[in-house]
């Protein structure tokens, strides 16, 4: 009778949210409501999301975990510390990954968790007993760890087919943060193609205005725009033992696909759209490739997360009375 009570002023609270009595009243009643025969004080509900109900014990009992739960499940548990609002974000985050999953068709059953579990018993050459006792030394039991798992499974294809989608990094991406981190490195020779724009009034050279040119002409048909006051020069492919001293240093910290400041050189104003650059000798980009895929990943990644955690929140009932 209790629970039906509750969950009708749930229903009631997420159809009158902005009534301050109904506020009110939730967490009056949240403290006093009783379970059993006895009145027993029922836990203080400190956040509801949609029709579930999660109470200070459940929250402070994440916290209490904390450190079994960084190393059962560190794909959720990412903070060394949580206050009561950040535990109770974990738990929404998970209901709202859990509800994404189910409108994609993925729900993990019990059987799936169990053979999950089989298989880092397996793995790591344990009984269930010794598991079991492993967990209590973790102060975890064995039902934490069956749900920590769930979720941990959840979250690896949450990130598989939600938000790595999400996350685009491009060659090019790779290959100018090399250059940036290796930018002061007097050993790196580039092999540029080259466009070249010259006047003698360097308002010509609004890079905004050369990019509209970029993107709205015929590349290869670019020097027929040349007139008395500008010029276009298509100087294609060139390594850095091909251009002087001041080009190379004016080239060095432009990114392929942009255009270099205007410089003053031999009496006019020139800038330098660089459509390709890339290192002559690669082998030590190569060799760092992987290890920047992964850099610039995780830089994004946590942004994505957030910024979908934030959009999918705005679709369900999530209220919080810490």
């Amino acid at each position: 009778m209790i629970g039906s009570a509750m969950q009708s002023l749930i229903h009631i609270l997420k159809n009158n949210v902005k009534t301050p009595l109904l506020l009110s009243t939730i967490v009056l009643l949240s403290k006093f409501i009783s379970f059993d025969s006895h009145a027993s004080l029922l836990d203080k509900i400190v956040a509801i999301h949609n029709d579930e109900i999660f109470t200070q014990s459940q929250v402070q009992r994440i916290i209490d975990t904390l450190d079994a739960r960084l190393n059962l499940s560190p794909q959720v548990y990412t903070s060394k510390n949580l206050s009561l609002k950040d535990a109770v974000n974990v738990l929404v985050n998970t209901r709202l990954i859990r509800g994404r999953l189910s409108s994609m068709g993925f729900i993990i059953t019990d059987d799936q968790v169990e053979l999950q579990i089989k298989q880092t018993e397996s793995r790591h050459q344990i009984s269930r007993n010794a598991l079991i006792d492993f967990l209590k030394s973790k102060n975890i039991n064995f039902d934490e760890y069956f749900e920590l798992t769930r979720e941990a499974i959840e979250f690896n294809i949450f990130i598989g087919k939600v938000i790595d989608p999400l996350i685009s990094i491009s060659d090019q991406d790779i290959k100018n943060e090399y250059y940036r981190k290796h930018k002061d490195n007097r050993t790196l020779a580039f092999r540029y193609n080259l466009i070249s724009f010259s006047s003698k009034s360097v308002d010509r050279l609004n890079p905004h205005v050369l990019d509209e040119l970029i993107k709205t002409q015929n590349i290869d048909e670019l020097d027929n725009l040349s007139s008395n006051d500008f010029s276009v020069n298509i100087i294609g492919d060139v390594t850095e033992d091909g251009l002087s001293k001041q080009i190379k240093d004016i080239l060095k910290g432009v990114d392929e696909g942009g255009f270099s400041n205007p410089n003053r050189l031999q009496g006019e104003f020139i800038s330098f759209y660089i459509r390709k650059k890339d290192l002559v000798e690669s082998e030590a980009y190569l060799r760092e490739k992987n290890a920047i895929r992964e850099h610039l990943y995780l830089k994004q990644f946590q942004t994505v997360v957030n910024s979908w955690y934030e959009r999918e929140s705005s679709k369900n009932f999530i209220k919080s009375f810490i």
